[in-house]
């Protein structure tokens, strides 16, 4: 089966990753290459599950950080609310 996934996004490469061994994959993005271009990803518990169920959730910690906290604020810098969070 041949598959062309159009968007190299978060659901796109998940897709493809899913379905390499099962299917002929083509995706395709409109950049031209990929890069790191400097963004935030919050990743909760089912994206835990999904990169693991893929075989990449360790690649993935060894690349990032995990941040056991929140902390709302307003515009002053006065701290309104700050939350912890539980890491799964």
């Amino acid at each position: 089966m041949k598959i062309l996934i159009v968007g190299g996004g978060v659901a796109g490469t998940a897709f493809a990753g899913f379905m390499k061994d099962d299917a002929d994959i083509t995706l395709i993005d409109k950049a031209p290459e990929w890069g790191d271009i400097g963004y935030a990803i919050g990743l909760w518990g089912n994206g835990r599950k999904i990169l693991r169920k893929l075989g990449a959730e360790q690649d993935i910690l060894k690349e990032s950080y995990e941040i056991p906290w929140n902390v709302w604020g307003d515009k002053e810098g006065n701290v309104l609310e700050q939350i912890g969070l539980k890491i799964f």
